[in-house]
């Protein structure tokens, strides 16, 4: 699906500078430096190497690829390509959520038709890096960026990592949209996806939340998407409220069909909505909320509707032999009482999202303690069980923070223990449990 941008005007200074910068000698100096301390080669005038190339564009191309080992290593090793400013790469998304997405997608779309035939628009494509795990896995990818340099760098890397599905667009979301090629497709003989990631950052450089505050505006965005599209793909601010976000959607026009909350090794990194357009009959289908933990190349996924969770019955215990503490994802899709009847746990307080068991629950999405001594508040009683007085802090339900309440135990932090802190029991009985981390040769989330 190739849109010709009647818009794209190519800036001289901008195009002769990627040109430099991909010349061999050049990419070849960048590949043999990328291991290299960006500060040193600068005072060591190391970076005055190439006529017309600043040391400041060198540095900025190696720091980019340094950036980029973590979050994308299929990337950092391709030795030809180019990176963009810092906060660019920022705001990218990593190689694993992306990958992820793409997945989900394609499977979402399958109910209209294989995602090898339908054509996928990201409207805020950024860096590129959805955008090259979306072409992985549809017929095509249209990537809209209205910043020039951005555009330049991500069609040569897109040659460059061998994308021949993807085509560039430069203008915005709200350009895209209104260009006439776009308004006579007809989304039920030419199957359209799109994917908005908008930017959560005011103008004053703080992060923001809610979709309003956002640039583009999702909401005012969805009319248009769903006049040419089938279905959208919307990334959210990890801290935003789902429900809320599900009801701003629905008001603007969409019917929200999933939800996924995607954590990385027990952080909470994205929320994902899959949206369609607005049923014409009063009631819409429940959304599925998935939470989702990916950990060395495993996923944990819980999945369940909000009236599940709200007529799960929940048991209380005392705290007994294991602890499990969920991930970041389960807490933030509000799996309270669906995670302990999925796997037969008990709750140790209606506000505590901490469990227990007798018997070991492998399978759990979150962390898991043996606790060996359950204590008063007392600092006087956390010393005598633990030795050298050293260890982690979590707090749960609890009315002192974490470094407050450090202070008061005179706890040292670090060493093997982990210490919780908690309200339990019919009588909200605040306790200190102390514990070590279950470590086994077994799938541990």
């Amino acid at each position: 699906m190739n849109h010709e941008n009647e818009q794209q005007v190519i800036g001289a200074g901008q195009y002769i500078k990627i040109q430099a910068l991909t010349q061999p000698p050049v990419l070849d100096f960048l590949w043999a430096n990328r291991h290299a301390d960006v500060v040193s080669l600068l005072m060591k005038g190391s970076l005055n190497k190439f006529e017309g190339i600043s040391p400041a564009d060198l540095a900025a191309q190696i720091s980019g690829r340094q950036k980029l080992k973590l979050k994308h290593p299929p990337w950092y090793e391709n030795r030809n390509l180019l990176f963009p400013p810092a906060l660019n790469l920022e705001q990218s998304s990593s190689w694993q959520t992306a990958e992820y997405k793409a997945e989900i997608y394609a499977e979402a779309v399958s109910l209209l038709c294989p995602a090898s035939e339908c054509d996928l628009v990201d409207l805020t494509g950024g860096f590129g890096i959805d955008s090259a795990s979306f072409a992985k896995r549809f017929k095509s990818v249209v990537h809209v960026e209205p910043s020039l340099q951005l555009h330049q760098i991500v069609g040569y890397n897109f040659e460059k990592a061998g994308l021949t599905n993807t085509s560039t667009f430069l203008g915005t979301a709200e350009e895209y949209l209104a260009a006439p090629a776009i308004n006579t497709i007809n989304p039920s003989v030419n199957p359209i996806a799109y994917y908005i990631d908008p930017s959560r950052r005011t103008d004053k450089g703080l992060k923001a939340t809610g979709f309003a505050a956002c640039t583009p505006n999702v909401l005012d965005l969805v009319p248009a998407v769903f006049q040419s599209g089938s279905m959208l793909m919307v990334k959210a601010s990890p801290m935003d409220d789902i429900q809320f976000d599900i009801r701003e959607l629905s008001s603007a026009g969409a019917t929200c069909r999933s939800v996924f909350a995607v954590a990385v090794a027990g952080e909470l990194k994205e929320l994902l909505y899959i949206l369609t357009p607005q049923y014409q009959q009063n009631e819409a289908p429940e959304p599925v909320i998935n939470a989702v933990n990916l950990n060395s190349g495993q996923t944990a996924l819980l999945s369940f509707t909000r009236t599940a969770e709200q007529i799960a019955e929940s048991r209380y215990s005392v705290p007994l032999k294991y602890l499990y503490e969920p991930n970041a994802a389960v807490l933030k899709a509000g799996a309270f009482k669906v995670v302990a009847q999925k796997f037969g746990l008990f709750k140790l307080h209606p506000n505590t999202h901490l469990y227990t068991s007798d018997k070991l629950v492998v399978e759990f999405p979150g962390r898991i303690f043996e606790i060996a001594e359950l204590l008063p508040v007392s600092g006087k009683a956390l010393k005598e069980h633990l030795p050298g007085m050293k260890a982690n802090l979590s707090v749960r339900n609890f009315p002192i923070g974490v470094d407050d309440l450090r202070k008061q135990l005179k706890l040292k932090e670090g060493g093997d223990f982990h210490v919780f802190a908690f309200t339990a029991g019919e009588d909200s009985n605040k306790t200190l449990a102390i514990t070590k981390r279950v470590s086994l040769l077994l799938k541990i989330n």
